[in-house]
C-alpha cells in the first residue's frame, strides 16, 4: 500500500481485503505506518502509536513510543485498527453517550416546547 492514496469511500473495502490477503500469505502480524496531521510546532515532531493491548505489550511496552493521546483516525487506517481491537466497549460507550444526549434533548423539548434558540450549552 505504501504511499498510494486510498479514497476514504474505499477504505473499508481495502481494510477488509488486507486481513484476507495476509492470512492467505501466512503473515502473522500487520502494522501500519502513517502520518497523522495534527497541529504542532517545528520542535514537536514526535512519533506516537495506536495499538491493541497485546501488540502494545509485545512491541511497545518499553515506553519509548508514547500512545496517541488525542485525535482520531479515519479511512483505511481506522478500518484496519477496528479489525484489530475489541470494539464492543467502544460501541457500548457510544450507545451510552447517544442515550444521554437523546434524554437531554427530550428534557429540553419538555421544558421548552416552542424550541430553544440558544443550545450552545448542549
Amino acid at each position: 500500500m505504501a504511499e498510494q492514496f486510498v479514497p476514504p469511500a474505499l477504505g473499508e473495502r481495502l481494510a477488509a481485503a488486507v486481513p484476507d490477503w495476509t492470512e492467505s500469505a501466512g503473515v502473522s502480524e500487520r502494522g501500519v505506518l502513517s502520518g497523522v496531521p495534527i497541529p504542532h510546532g517545528p520542535d514537536a515532531h514526535r512519533t506516537f502509536h495506536v495499538a491493541t493491548e497485546d501488540s502494545h505489550e509485545r512491541r511497545l511496552d518499553d515506553g519509548r513510543v508514547p500512545p496517541m493521546e488525542s485525535g482520531f483516525l479515519d479511512g483505511t487506517n481506522a478500518s484496519l485498527l477496528e479489525r484489530g481491537i475489541d470494539s464492543a466497549p467502544l460501541a457500548s460507550f457510544a450507545a451510552e453517550v447517544r442515550r444521554h444526549y437523546e434524554d437531554l434533548a427530550e428534557r429540553i423539548e419538555e421544558r421548552e416546547p416552542d424550541g430553544a434558540y440558544d443550545r450552545m450549552y448542549m
